[in-house]
C-alpha cells in the first residue's frame, strides 16, 4: 500500500485518516474491478449518500481520480467497452492437494469459532481459498460485504469454512415479486436485502456445516 494520506475534504465531506486508510486498502485489494464498482464499494463502506439515499458514486469516482492524482493510490485503468463484472480469481488446487483431511461430523469438532475478516490477511486467505475451493472460483462481490471465517477448535484450531454477506442485485423483478413488495416498498427496505454465501472447504462435513444440524 502507498503512504497513507491525511484526512482530506471533498464535496463537502470530510474524510478522516481511517477513512483515508480503507479508501487505500479497499482499492488495493479489490482486484480485478472497475473504477466505478471501486467507486460504489467505497460509498457504501463509507456511508456517502445523498440526501434521498442514492450513493455519491459519481462523485467518489471523481474524489478517488483526485486522489490517484495526488500519488496517494493507483486505481485500475479505465475501461472503454465490454463487461462491468468483476474478474474471477480461479486458483485450481494441485492435485491431490486438500486443505483440511479432517471426516466426521460438525458435532466432533465444535466448537465453532466464527471471526469476521477484518485486516489484508484475513481477506487474502478469504480469496485465496475461495479462488481455489469454489467451482465458481472467487469474484471480488459488488458493494459492501461482511466476510467471515469459520474455524474448528479440536483436534487443532483451522479454517474450514467461509461465509459471506454481500449486496444483492438492486432490481430483480422475480425475487420482487415473490417477496411481495412494490417499488414504494422495495425503496423503503431494499437496503435490507443481503446475498448470503455458505462454503465449508471441507467436503466430509458440508452437509451438516450448511444446514447447520
Amino acid at each position: 500500500m502507498q503512504t497513507a494520506a491525511d484526512k482530506q475534504r471533498f464535496c463537502g465531506r470530510q474524510f478522516s485518516a481511517q477513512e483515508m486508510s480503507l479508501i487505500q486498502e479497499v482499492v488495493e485489494t479489490c482486484v480485478g474491478i472497475s473504477r466505478f464498482e471501486l467507486a460504489h464499494t467505497v460509498c457504501e463502506l463509507l456511508e456517502w449518500k445523498r440526501p434521498g439515499g442514492g450513493l455519491k458514486a459519481r462523485e467518489c469516482r471523481d474524489f478517488l481520480e483526485r486522489l490517484e492524482s495526488q500519488g496517494v493510490l493507483t486505481l485500475p485503468d479505465k475501461k472503454s467497452c465490454g463487461s462491468n463484472k468483476p474478474r474471477k480469481l480461479i486458483a485450481p488446487a494441485e492435485p491431490g492437494q486438500v486443505h483440511s483431511e479432517l471426516t466426521g461430523s460438525v458435532e466432533e469438532f465444535a466448537p465453532l469459532d466464527v471471526e469476521r475478516v477484518e485486516n489484508r490477511q484475513q481477506r487474502q486467505l478469504f480469496g485465496e481459498l475461495l479462488s481455489r475451493y469454489h467451482y465458481l472460483g472467487y469474484a471480488m462481490p459488488y458493494g459492501a460485504r461482511l466476510q467471515y471465517l469459520v474455524y474448528v477448535s479440536r483436534p487443532r484450531r483451522e479454517v474450514v469454512g467461509c461465509v459471506q454477506f454481500s449486496s444483492p442485485a438492486w432490481r430483480m423483478k422475480v425475487r420482487d415479486q415473490w417477496i411481495g413488495w412494490d417499488d414504494a416498498t422495495h425503496k423503503r427496505h431494499g437496503a435490507q436485502v443481503k446475498t448470503v454465501m455458505v462454503y465449508p472447504l471441507v467436503k466430509n462435513v458440508r452437509r451438516r456445516l450448511t444446514d447447520g444440524g
